[in-house]
């Protein structure tokens, strides 16, 4: 699993980096083998502007067997935006890989191909 992390009007340090990674780990970690690859997204809506909800985290995952999926939320402080982001993307991606097996069982289970 390939992850990228980007940041637009804002800079990311270190430690925010990390924790972006473990997060995003943590809440896909036993999906990892069907993962292809993450590309998290950090951006700084209302730039130099104080106030407001104006942070933006955007999780998008190429997942085998499903296709691109897609999370998005904004919030004012970064790292709780950070952990809802990356748990709903853990429960989408288990969504979305359930429904694909529970799919495959039914073609199986009539027989047809």
């Amino acid at each position: 699993m390939k992850l990228s992390i980007f940041s637009h009007r804002m800079e990311l340090s270190a430690e925010t980096r990390a924790y972006l990674e473990r997060r995003l780990m943590f809440a896909v970690s036993r999906f990892a083998p069907k993962i292809e690859r993450i590309e998290a997204g950090l951006i700084d809506v209302n730039g130099e502007r104080a106030g407001g909800v104006d942070k933006r985290c955007r999780l998008v995952a190429k997942v085998a067997g499903v296709g691109r999926l897609v999370v998005q939320d904004d919030d004012a402080e970064l790292l709780p935006l950070i952990d809802r982001t990356a748990d709903r993307l853990g429960r989408l991606v288990q969504r979305k890989l359930e429904f694909v097996r529970m799919r495959e069982g039914r073609r199986s289970a009539s027989g047809s191909v």
